[in-house]
């Protein structure tokens, strides 16, 4: 994914805050990503300690603050 393609990510979340992502806005949002991110993601999302130690992670909180979040 591109630092661009990432940026349109981050204001499509912040836009989307507060209300639940549509079918639509996750396709969207996952669309730009290739087939080994795309496993990746899998990966992780179904797997709560890699869930947990993904969000622990320092570019996690990077991104959290990116959103607005406080990412603790």
């Amino acid at each position: 994914m591109q630092a661009n393609d990432m940026d349109r990510l981050f204001e499509a979340l912040k836009k989307n805050c507060g209300k639940e992502a549509t079918e639509a806005d996750v396709q969207s949002a996952v669309g730009g990503l290739s087939a080994r991110q795309r496993q990746k993601l899998d990966d992780i999302l179904s797997s709560p300690e890699k869930m947990k130690a993904l969000l622990q992670t320092e570019q996690a909180r990077e991104v959290m603050k990116k959103l607005g979040k406080k990412g603790n």
